[in-house]
C-alpha cells in the first residue's frame, strides 16, 4: 500500500521553449496525472519505518502450525456448527470467550476458529487478525505485543490505508523523541484504528490470554470494555483462556453481556476423540 501525490501540473502557461529535439509553443497541461516516484518510495518507506517500529511478531506461522495438528476431519466441530459460535459471527459488536483448563486444545480451537473464518463460507467483506500468547517466550506476553501485532496486520491488509494516519500519528509523537509509547497509547491508538476500518465484519482472536503478564490484565479489561462501549457494528471478539485469570469477573461480564462463554469440558474432548477414533477405523 502507498499513498501517491499527484506532482504540480507541468508545463501549464509555458510559452515557446525547447526541450532537447522537441518544441512547444504556448503550451497548457499536458499531464495531470503524473505520478513522482520518489514520493511513492518515500511513503513504501515511511510504512516500512512504521512497522519496523512497532517490532510486530508474526503469528501467522504459529497459527499455521497449529492448524496442521488438527489432522482429524471433524476435530472442533461441535463447536463451530453450535448456536453460540453462529451468533458471535453474525451478531454486532459481539464479544465470546472460549474457556478451558490446560490440555484441553484451545490453542488448537483458536487456530481452526481463525481458519474458518478466514474461508470462503464466511462474510466476503471482513478482515481476521489473531494473536497467540506463549508462556515459552515472554516477548510474546505483553499486551504491547499483541496490540502492535494486530496493528501490523491491519496495515498489512487491504484496508491499510484506513488506519495508516493514526499509527503514523503516534509514530511520529514518539520516533525523534525515541520514546515508547505507554500500554495506553497504544489502546487508544488501537481503539482508533478499529473505529476507522470499514470493513463489514472484523474477526479479532486472541488466544492462551491466561499467558499475558499478570500486571496488564486491568488494561486488557479497559481495552475491550471501551470497544464494548463505543459498540463497533462490524466487531467480533474471541479470547480462550483458563478460566481462572486476573479481572475473570469483569472480562466474563462483558462477554456475558454479548455473545457468552462456553467451556470445553470432557464432554467436547471425548467428542473429538470419537471423532478422531472414526477417521482412524475408517
Amino acid at each position: 500500500m502507498a499513498y501517491r501525490e499527484h506532482a504540480p501540473h507541468m508545463f501549464t502557461g509555458a510559452h515557446d521553449f525547447n526541450l532537447s529535439q522537441a518544441s512547444f509553443y504556448n503550451a497548457e497541461v499536458i499531464n495531470n496525472n503524473y505520478y513522482l516516484q520518489s514520493d511513492v518510495q518515500t511513503v513504501e518507506e515511511q510504512e516500512s519505518d512504521v512497522i519496523r517500529w512497532m517490532s510486530p511478531s508474526n503469528m501467522s506461522q504459529i497459527q499455521k502450525f497449529l492448524f496442521a495438528k488438527k489432522t482429524t476431519p471433524g476435530t472442533g466441530e461441535w463447536f463451530l456448527n453450535s448456536r453460540t459460535f453462529s451468533d458471535w459471527k453474525s451478531t454486532p459488536n459481539s464479544f465470546l470467550w472460549l474457556q478451558g483448563d490446560v490440555g484441553s486444545g484451545k490453542s488448537v480451537m483458536a487456530a481452526t476458529i481463525v481458519n474458518h473464518v478466514q474461508g470462503p463460507e464466511t462474510y466476503d467483506d471482513k478482515l481476521v487478525i489473531f494473536y497467540f500468547f506463549d508462556f515459552r517466550d515472554t516477548t510474546k506476553q505483553t499486551l504491547t505485543n499483541m496490540i502492535t501485532s494486530l496493528l501490523s496486520q491491519l496495515l498489512a491488509s487491504a484496508r491499510g490505508q484506513e488506519i495508516y494516519p493514526c499509527i503514523k500519528k503516534l509514530y511520529n509523537a514518539h520516533k525523534q523523541l525515541r520514546s515508547s509509547p505507554t500500554d495506553q497509547e497504544w489502546i487508544t491508538t488501537f481503539k482508533e484504528a478499529i473505529l476507522s476500518i470499514s470493513v463489514a465484519s472484523l474477526f479479532i482472536i486472541i488466544d492462551a490470554l491466561d499467558e499475558m503478564e499478570k500486571e496488564t490484565f486491568s488494561q486488557f479489561y479497559q481495552l475491550i470494555y471501551q470497544l464494548e462501549i463505543v459498540a463497533c457494528p462490524n466487531l467480533h471478539f474471541l479470547i480462550t483462556s483458563r478460566p481462572q485469570i486476573p479481572w475473570a469477573s469483569e472480562i466474563g461480564k462483558v462477554c456475558l453481556s454479548s455473545a457468552g462463554v462456553v467451556t470445553m469440558d470432557k464432554k467436547h474432548i471425548m467428542a473429538d476423540v470419537e471423532s478422531f477414533l472414526e477417521n482412524t477405523l475408517e
